[in-house]
């Protein structure tokens, strides 16, 4: 193959691409939405849970005497209890967690209730369904894991394996309304730098412009709703 040469620097100048820093999409946001300022500067999830609020007694209530299902995660036996999904290793925690960002949620002017399973946070006119869970991972299974008794079967693989609890939690802005409008993050997870713990005050952020974001597109539905409920002039004409 002929091996095509290189351009010269005088017939073909060097062009310079020059980033420039994003400006803020958030800054009018901020600056026209009231609860940013209300977030406390430090969020801190303390060592041990003193005090907990109403919610997380009933949740910690039934999620400590609730059974695992086979990924190892707890389920509970009844409901009125906040979307906590985690294995009982990690329940004290996720409670902890959980608890600091009710109250955290409460001092900013946000209400947190449960319905349908579901844990609901009310920003202004809009609700937003969150939820804590835990990050699984795939376990290889040993023989002696394999159910042999019984009806004669080959019940060993080995290549065989089970979704088992990472010890890795995560939050998440669980709203179908708004999954498919935010640009922004939707989860606050463990990560190798940075536990959940220190997340909060980021994943109140996040809760406050995706509200911003459903309260819009609530407003665009109204309008459109109004609109096919009272046609203008020269539509009302076409059908005369």
């Amino acid at each position: 193959m002929p091996i095509t040469r290189l351009p010269k620097p005088a017939e073909n100048p060097l062009i310079n691409i020059i980033t420039h820093p994003e400006k803020p999409k958030s800054s009018g946001e901020r600056r026209s939405n009231p609860f940013f300022d209300r977030i406390p500067k430090k969020i801190v999830v303390p060592a041990e849970l003193t005090e907990p609020c109403a919610l997380i007694k009933e949740t910690a209530g039934i999620l400590s005497s609730s059974r695992e299902n086979n990924n190892g995660i707890l389920t509970p036996s009844k409901g009125g209890v906040l979307d906590v999904r985690v294995s009982r290793e990690c329940l004290d925690r996720a409670l902890g967690i959980m608890d600091t960002l009710i109250k955290a949620l409460t001092e900013v002017g946000f209400a947190v209730s449960v319905s349908g399973g579901a844990t609901w946070v009310r920003i202004d006119d809009v609700s937003l369904k969150i939820g804590l869970q835990e990050e699984l991972k795939r376990r290889r299974l040993k023989a002696a894991e394999h159910d042999l008794d019984g009806y004669y079967r080959f019940g060993y693989n080995l290549y065989a394996d089970r979704a088992v609890p990472s010890g890795s939690l995560f939050l998440i802005i669980d709203d179908k309304e708004v999954r498919y409008h935010m640009a922004s993050r939707r989860t606050w997870r463990d990560s190798e730098t940075k536990r959940l713990e220190d997340c909060l005050r980021s994943f109140t952020y996040g809760l406050i412009k995706a509200a911003n974001i459903k309260s819009k597109l609530k407003e665009k539905e109204t309008v459109s709703n109004q609109a096919s409920q009272h046609p203008s002039e020269d539509d009302a004409s076409e059908h005369v």
